[in-house]
Formats: C-alpha cells, structure tokens, sequence
C-alpha cells in the first residue's frame, strides 16, 4: 500500500513498523514548485528514508544516487534520529521537476548500529512530514553589516536567507559566527 502525502502539509504518522519493515508514500510535486522539504521524525527506534522520482525506491538506494535516474535505486537518508531531506531544482533551473515521488520509510529498529549494519531490536514509530518549499528568509538590502542572529536547526536541515546587494560590489565576505553541532 502506498499513502498519499500532501505536497505542502502532508503528514503521516506510524506506529510499530517492525524492524526491516517498509511504510511507503507518494507526494505529486506540482509544477512551479521551487524545492521541497521532507522531515522525518522518529517518536521510537530509528528509520530510514529513501526518495525516488516515478518509482518505489529500493533496498539499493544510497546517499550518492540520483532520483531522477530510471536504473537509480533511489536516494537514501540515514543518520540517527531525525532525517532532514531537501530537493533543489537541478542546475539551470528555477523549479523542480513535476510529478509523483516515492518515500520508503524503513524501520531499522531500536539502536542500530550503521557501522555493522546490524538493526536494532524492535520496531520504529514516526511521522513523516512533507512540509512544501524550502522559506527563504528575505533580509533585504546590503548595509555595512548584516546580522541574522538566533538561528538555530536541527542537524542535517536548511535555513535559507537572501539579500540584495547594490550594482558594483566588488567583494563579499559571509562567515558564521560562533556555529554550535
């Protein structure tokens, strides 16, 4: 079975998928859309995700696939706790490319070991969460000095902010100062 998931507030919630098991959903990406942002948040035991552009991902996905490739087994996200996915237009383009894409959830159980390979004991709870567009921050025009302070993400998510810079400027430096994680 496959769940359909809002593009821009679509939410699903599982309980007690056992370990090695698979929840999947479809999310139609509309045409337009400038990205999309994917958040899964484990409530118990620990999950993976993998995300495909016209197909079911499968066990072969992994970080460094694309999902756009038909013989492409998917991207895969893992990390322990909470997994954070954002897709970006690919380069030349202003929009993401529309239509339906699949999210496996897999249940890796409790304490996981990535290391080994093994999977934990037990099974895994979660919501998944497709939250629409990346926001973009707007901090208007270039002044001497522009300061975005209090920022604060949960490992492995994005914060996106523009500013305008005035015709001529030569140089720009941006820095973070005192980053945390």
């Amino acid at each position: 079975e496959v769940l359909e998931l809002d593009f821009t507030a679509g939410e699903a919630r599982v309980d007690g998928l056992a370990a090695h098991e698979a929840a999947y959903f479809r999310v139609r990406i509309p045409f337009g859309a400038p990205s999309w942002r994917v958040v899964l948040e484990s409530t118990q035991g620990d999950s993976l995700m993998a995300v495909r552009k016209g197909y079911l991902p499968n066990v072969s996905a992994s970080a460094d696939q694309s999902l756009y490739n038909e013989i492409s087994a998917g991207k895969r996200v893992q990390k322990g706790g909470d997994e954070h996915f954002l897709l970006l237009p690919n380069d030349g383009s202003a929009e993401l490319a529309a239509g339906s894409y699949f999210i496996a959830v897999v249940s890796e159980g409790s304490n996981p070991d990535p290391s080994t390979g093994r999977i934990g004991l037990g099974g895994a709870s979660f919501t998944l969460k497709s939250l629409g567009p990346l926001p973009v921050d707007d901090l208007g025009g270039l002044a001497a000095e522009i300061r975005a302070n209090g920022l604060t993400a949960p490992g492995g998510s994005i914060i996106a902010n523009r500013f305008t810079l005035p015709p001529g400027v030569p140089a720009l430096e941006v820095r973070l100062d005192s980053p945390l994680g």
